[in-house]
């Protein structure tokens, strides 16, 4: 038995040397996986653009077995957060990004993200403009992931039933709001404490009353701090009527994003206030499915039939991706924007999820959806002749979106004038 066991361990040493032997020889390693690290604001991994972002990455892992990519969510006012520390420690390999100046210009700024090379990404169909968001002095910072189209979401069937009318303009929205409240429902779910969508909200009465001069009323008055625009201050009286008229819910400027969906989504409010990137919406089986199947949208009520803005429609090329100046892997990080940003892939796999609309030409890929409030939105945006840009608040720096976005909660629960408002933005903006 003794003699076995040392022919047996000769026999192995014998084996293990040959192979050392000729691994060596042959001059061939294992290969070793990169692990890229990706820092995404979509937390829900099962439905929306988190669903999708998800299926993308899968993929790649798949066809790409040498990569690994290790994920980290948060939701949106958590991972602005986060990022910003980040900015100040080691930023993820691959980032979700704003292509608006208050946010890109701070990383930027502190060199946290890699220049990508225009050329790479001549021929993936970005729609005229959608890069330039992305673009800080000449170079391109990242890569847009959708169209962002402001929207009033409303309950098809709820309309029907009580015979309201879908508001065409700004008066038929106050109109049906009474009647609305007259059934004892809430007219329209508003995320208010936020402050972001107010602005927005704000953004897009002024961008109907403006026209095409929205761009310029809007950087001329941050560039000079000069907000005296009759227009500005037209559009902030109207949007104080709107917030003390009983449009939304009681306590609004409380109520956070979760909270507002929550009334639209329970049957509470017979409309929802918010961006396109949540006509998910009506394909999340997780809803009550008496409401989802009858969730249609429209764009801003016109102020009245000769408005500027009327023919167009507040909308923007917001969220998005780059790489990390950080990163020890950008060769790789790179590769992934390509294989995502493919045609074939976020623009098809966005449309047959009902994520929204692309920033990229999806025009071969519209046949497979055929959820109501997709293709509604998808006529709403071909049919515009003018996109307006991003919002006031994410216009001008940092410090200035912030300053906006206090301030509008405080203009939206009566503490403060419209003519103080513009006073605070033109004393304090540092900007």
């Amino acid at each position: 038995m003794k003699l076995n066991r040392i022919f047996g361990g000769i026999i192995l040493f014998t084996l293990t040397f040959v192979s050392v032997v000729f691994t060596g020889c042959s001059g061939k390693e294992k290969k070793h996986s990169v692990e890229l690290t990706f820092f995404s604001n979509l937390p829900d991994r099962n439905f929306g653009q988190g669903l999708v972002e998800q299926l993308i990455i899968d993929e790649f892992m798949e066809e790409n077995p040498d990569i690994i990519i290790k994920l980290e969510t948060l939701d949106e006012t958590a991972y602005k957060t986060k990022f910003h520390v980040y900015c100040h420690e080691r930023l993820p390999d691959i980032v979700s990004v704003w292509g608006q100046r208050a946010f890109l210009e701070e990383a930027v700024l502190a060199g946290k993200l890699e220049p990508l090379d225009s050329a790479d990404f001549k021929n993936f169909g970005f729609k005229e403009g959608t890069l330039d968001g992305f673009t800080y002095e000449g170079e391109l910072y990242g890569l847009p992931r959708n169209t962002d189209v402001a929207l009033f979401y409303y309950n098809e069937r709820m309309f029907r039933d009580f015979g309201w009318k879908v508001p065409q303009s700004f008066d038929e929205l106050f109109d049906v709001a009474e009647e609305i409240q007259n059934h004892d429902f809430v007219p329209v779910g508003m995320d208010g404490s936020d402050g972001w969508p107010l602005m927005i909200f704000f953004s897009d009465i002024l961008y109907d009353i403006s026209g095409k001069d929205y761009r310029y009323i809007v950087d001329h008055a941050i560039e000079t701090h000069n907000f005296s625009d009759e227009r500005i201050l037209k559009a902030l009286n109207l949007f104080c009527k709107a917030c003390s008229g009983n449009l939304f819910q009681k306590n609004f400027t409380q109520d956070d994003y979760g909270a507002a969906q929550n009334f639209f989504l329970s049957g509470k409010s017979a409309m929802y206030y918010m961006g396109s990137w949540e006509t998910s919406m009506a394909v999340n089986t997780t809803y009550w499915n008496e409401i989802t199947p009858y969730i249609r949208v429209i764009k801003f009520p016109s102020i009245n039939k000769d408005s500027p803005g009327k023919s167009g429609v507040l909308a923007w090329y917001g969220g998005g991706y780059a790489v990390s100046a950080d990163s020890l892997h950008k060769k790789e990080a790179v590769k992934f924007l390509k294989f995502m940003f493919a045609p074939e892939r976020l623009s098809r796999l966005g449309l047959k999820n009902a994520v929204g609309i692309s920033a990229q030409n999806e025009s071969d890929f519209l046949y497979e959806t055929d959820v109501p409030c997709l293709t509604e939105l998808v006529r709403i945006a071909e049919s515009a002749d003018d996109y307006s840009g991003s919002p006031l608040n994410d216009r001008g720096n940092l410090d200035f979106k912030y300053l906006c976005e206090a301030n509008i909660l405080r203009l939206a629960s009566g503490q403060i004038t419209p003519e103080e408002f513009i006073k605070l933005l033109e004393r304090e903006g540092a900007y």
